[in-house]
C-alpha cells in the first residue's frame, strides 16, 4: 500500500524558551468560552508547539486540547469537525469535561464516536533507541495501526520532547512521519496527493503591505473591536448569535487588511490548516 511520507525541517526548541503547554491550553479555553475564536485557534497551535519541547504530555492535557478545538468548531457552526475533535478528546481521556463549554457542546461531546474505517499504518522515521513515543498522551511505539481520526503525536528522549504534531488519519493510504533526529535535522518532503496528512494547527496567510495598508488595516481592526465591545455589552446571547458576531467582526478585519495589503501590491496566500 502506498505511504505518504512527511518530514519537517526543524530543530528541537531550547527548553528554556519552551512555553508551558497547560498554561497555553488554559488561555485557549478562556478565549473559546469568550468567543475569541481566532485567538483560541492560535493558542491551540502554540500549545502543540509547546508540547513539542516540554515534558511528556499526559492524556488529560491532550483531552483538554481536543475539547477546546471541538468547542471552537462548534461555535463556527462546523459540527462535523467539532465531533471529530470531541471524539479525539474522549479517546485520550473520556473522564475529562470542561463544564464552562455549556450544554450544547456537552451533547456533541457525548454523541462523538470514533470514525469507522480500516486501520491505517502510522510509521515513524528518525526514532532512535531510547526514545519514547506518546500518542494522545499514552505510551506507544514507532509502528501503529490507527483508525481514521485526529491524533496528537509526541516524541522525545529522557526528560524532554523534541517533536509534537497533530496527525490526521484519513483516506486509504498509510502514513509515515519523519521525526527530527536528536541533532534536529530532517529534510522536508510530502506527497500532497495523498489524503492522509499531518497537521500542526492553523497557519495564517501572510498579508504584506505598508503605508496605506497599515492605515486601512488599523481602521478595520478598530471597527471590529468596537463591534465586539457593543456585542458583549448587549447582555445575554446564544451560540448562534456568537457565530454571527464572529463572522461579522472577521468580515471587517479581513476586508480591511486585504484592501490595505492590495493597495500596495503584495498578498501572499497560504493554506490554513
Amino acid at each position: 500500500m502506498a505511504a505518504l511520507i512527511l518530514a519537517l525541517l526543524t530543530a528541537p526548541a531550547n527548553a528554556d524558551d519552551c512555553a508551558d503547554p497547560i498554561g497555553v491550553i488554559q488561555s485557549a479555553e478562556v478565549d473559546a468560552v469568550n468567543f475569541y475564536l481566532n485567538d483560541a485557534e492560535t493558542g491551540l497551535a502554540k500549545a502543540v508547539d509547546a508540547i513539542g519541547c516540554s515534558d511528556k504530555v499526559d492524556a488529560e492535557t491532550v483531552a483538554r486540547l481536543w475539547q477546546t478545538r471541538g468547542m471552537v468548531h462548534m461555535l463556527k457552526e462546523d459540527d462535523a469537525e467539532a465531533l471529530r475533535a470531541f471524539a479525539a478528546s474522549k479517546r485520550a481521556d473520556a473522564s475529562v469535561w470542561n463544564e464552562d463549554y455549556g450544554d450544547k457542546a456537552k451533547e456533541l461531546w457525548s454523541a462523538a464516536a470514533s470514525e469507522s474505517g480500516e486501520p491505517l499504518e502510522l510509521g515513524l522515521r528518525g526514532v532512535s533507541e531510547g526514545d519514547w513515543v506518546l500518542l494522545d498522551g499514552h505510551e506507544s511505539s514507532s509502528e501503529l495501526d490507527l483508525t481514521p481520526g485526529l491524533y496528537l503525536l509526541q516524541v522525545g528522549h529522557a526528560d524532554a520532547a523534541r517533536f509534537a504534531r497533530v496527525v490526521e488519519i484519513s483516506g486509504s493510504d498509510d502514513l509515515v512521519v519523519s521525526v527530527p533526529g536528536r541533532d534536529g535535522q530532517t529534510m522536508a518532503m510530502a506527497d500532497t496527493q495523498v489524503a492522509a496528512k499531518a497537521r500542526s494547527g492553523p497557519r495564517l496567510a501572510p498579508l504584506v503591505g505598508a503605508g496605506v495598508a497599515a492605515i486601512v488595516a488599523g481602521g478595520a481592526t478598530f471597527m471590529a473591536s468596537q463591534e465586539r465591545k457593543a456585542f458583549f455589552e448587549g447582555g445575554q446571547f446564544n451560540a448562534a448569535e456568537s457565530a454571527a458576531h464572529y463572522r461579522k467582526t472577521n468580515t471587517y478585519t479581513i476586508i480591511g487588511i486585504g484592501a490595505g495589503a492590495a493597495s500596495v501590491g503584495l498578498v501572499t496566500v497560504s493554506i490554513a490548516f
